[in-house]
């Protein structure tokens, strides 16, 4: 996998960039940032930096731990997660719950799951939510390498759309953080599509959203992974645009808090196996060998479900074969 070393924007996230000429990339980026203070933040489509690989699927929100559920009658009651009833009607309930056991068994599932839900009514908010959901998972069923092959218009088409969907869940429900949750990993899709700029504005967003997310829910497991990703990611820039990303206003970031974020996400992310790779190389830098040591073993007894979780399982191993 290419590692891609713009990766101050996620959230969730993940920013990579394939940087052929190290000190090329740095000098269209220093242009970029005078333009931007000259012009007063006016967005200009500057060199435009891919952002995803096939391994990086924190967007794809493969897992629930429960069904969420909003009542929106009453906003001091915006924020509700229950697994039973959701709706009142039991039929709906039935289908509901097909579509999600469709949606987190397997990759074929995702694209089975959407076909199912993709013209119900965006009225009813459950449905709305799960079409959020799919829009994510299906723009990285779309990636190169993803299991319905490369297509930059289908990614384009999910990504735009997951934005809006995530946005009328917040304006539905400002208080439950699925519609903040989901905009941090609508807006991490999109940033694929934006220029250096774009991408800096948005960053700052995703950072917003993941913190609104676990105002409205702490327990929000998922919230808690994807900031962990944006910590980790960000905290190891290379020196040379750690500089550019600090000049661009982004938030700090720390190794410390991306580990605090990962523990916290275990057990309902729908990501553990990567969780505990992520952990393993924490506290390895940590010097915390037999936590690390740990963690590599948890993560080799957690099954492959997703085609994601392959090479991650085969960088485990190799990890395992080392000590």
């Amino acid at each position: 996998m290419v590692q891609e070393n713009w990766l101050l924007i996620l959230s969730a996230g993940v920013l990579y960039c394939e940087i052929r000429n190290l000190r090329e990339s740095i000098e269209n980026l220093s242009r970029s940032i005078d333009n931007l203070s000259e012009n007063n933040f006016t967005r200009k489509r500057s060199r435009t930096l891919s952002i995803a690989s096939s391994k990086d699927d924190w967007f794809s929100i493969k897992s629930e731990a429960s069904v969420e559920s909003l009542n929106y009658s009453d906003d001091s009651n915006a924020q509700t997660v229950i697994e039973q009833p959701i709706s009142e009607n039991p039929q709906n309930d039935e289908f509901l719950k097909l579509v999600d056991e469709k949606h987190y068994g397997s990759d074929s599932g995702i694209a089975e799951a959407w076909q199912m839900i993709k013209e119900k009514d965006n009225n009813d908010t459950q449905i709305l939510i799960r079409k959020t959901r799919a829009q994510c998972s299906m723009y990285g069923q779309h990636r190169k390498n993803g299991p319905l092959g490369e297509n930059y218009e289908k990614r384009k088409e999910f990504a735009t759309r997951a934005l809006e969907f995530a946005d009328e869940i917040i304006k539905r429900a400002p208080r439950a953080s699925v519609g903040h949750r989901y905009k941090a990993a609508a807006l991490g899709c999109n940033m694929e599509f934006l220029g250096v700029t774009e991408k800096a504005e948005k960053g700052k967003i995703i950072k917003d959203c993941l913190t609104e997310a676990l105002v409205c829910d702490p327990d929000d497991l998922k919230a808690h992974y994807i900031l962990a990703r944006w910590h980790f990611e960000a905290s190891n820039l290379p020196w040379a645009l750690r500089g550019v990303a600090s000049r661009m206003g982004m938030p700090p970031a720390s190794e410390e808090e991306a580990l605090f974020h990962f523990d916290k996400s275990l057990g309902g992310s729908g990501h553990d196996k990567e969780v505990q790779l992520y952990r393993f190389k924490l506290l390895n830098k940590l010097r915390k060998f037999e936590e690390a040591k740990k963690a590599v073993e948890n993560g080799l007894a957690l099954p492959i479900v997703f085609n994601s979780d392959q090479p991650v399982h085969e960088e485990l191993i190799k990890i395992q074969n080392s000590f």
